[in-house]
C-alpha cells in the first residue's frame, strides 16, 4: 500500500493523475476495506493484481498462509486517507487521455491498434458522430411509422414497462 502511495505521488508530480470519478469509486472500495476487520483478497482494491501475481508464482513460491499476504486494515485506512485528502483534490476532471502528457499520442496509438488503422482519431470521431446522427434519424423515422405520440426517451420507457415487451410477459 505504501508503494501505491509513492507511485501515485510520483504520477502527480509528472503530470499524471487518475480521473476524479475513478478516484471516488476507489475511495468507496478503500473505505469498505479500511472498515473490514480482516480484508480478504476479494475486498482488496489490489485484488486483481494480487491474483495475477499469485498465478504467475510457482507452487514452491506461493505462501501457504495467505493471511500473511493480506495488507492490514491500517494500510487500507492509510491508503483511503491519502486518496481522500491528498490525491482526490489533484485528480483530473477530464477522463480523456488528451488531458495527460503525451495524451494525444496515446490516443492515436490506441485508435490505430484497435481499428484497422486507416483512419486517424479525428476521422474516427467524425465517422462516429455521423453514425450517431444516422441512428437518431432512423429512430425518428421509426417512431413516426409506429404513430407513437412522444419522443425517443418516452418510447424507450414505454418499451421497458409494457409487459408485452418483457421476457416474463411473453406469451408462447
Amino acid at each position: 500500500m505504501n508503494q501505491a502511495v509513492v507511485n501515485l505521488r510520483e504520477g502527480v508530480r509528472r503530470g499524471y493523475s487518475l480521473p476524479r470519478p475513478l478516484v471516488e469509486k476507489s475511495l468507496r472500495s478503500s473505505r469498505h476495506s479500511a472498515r473490514t476487520r480482516r480484508p480478504t483478497c476479494s475486498t482488496s482494491p489490489c485484488a486483481e493484481a494480487q491474483r495475477h501475481g499469485h498465478r504467475r508464482a510457482s507452487p514452491s513460491e506461493r505462501s501457504d498462509d495467505r493471511r500473511d499476504q493480506r495488507p492490514h486494515p491500517a494500510s487500507y485506512r492509510a491508503l483511503h486517507d491519502f486518496l481522500q485528502r491528498e490525491y482526490l483534490p489533484r485528480a483530473r476532471t477530464s477522463v480523456a487521455l488528451s488531458a495527460l502528457p503525451l495524451g494525444e499520442s496515446w490516443y492515436a496509438y490506441l485508435a490505430k491498434r484497435f481499428t484497422d488503422g486507416t483512419l486517424g482519431p479525428a476521422q474516427l470521431h467524425a465517422a462516429g458522430t455521423a453514425e450517431v446522427e444516422r441512428a437518431r434519424q432512423r429512430l425518428t423515422a421509426l417512431l413516426a411509422e409506429t404513430a407513437f405520440a412522444g419522443n425517443a426517451p418516452g418510447f424507450m420507457d414505454h418499451m421497458r414497462h409494457d409487459p408485452r415487451f418483457s421476457f416474463n410477459g411473453a406469451r408462447s
